[in-house]
């Protein structure tokens, strides 16, 4: 049975044929890796913020913080 690819495969690049192309790649998701992390540092620290520590309204706060 064939399942239709998803997105995801679609935007895949061709698996490396040597090993120069396959650290070419591992060095583009040690990239791809570290601008991810500072992402989710950055969205984690909005999530910290509220009225107490921001210029947000208390209306904007959440329940049980």
């Amino acid at each position: 049975m064939n399942q239709p690819s998803s997105p995801e495969s679609e935007d895949l690049p061709a698996k490396p044929q040597t090993l120069a192309q396959c650290h070419e790649v591992i060095d583009t998701l040690g990239q791809q890796l570290a601008q991810l992390r500072e992402q989710v540092a950055w969205l984690q620290e909005r999530v910290k913020l509220d009225s107490r520590n921001s210029s947000k309204p208390p209306s904007s706060d959440v329940a049980g913080t």
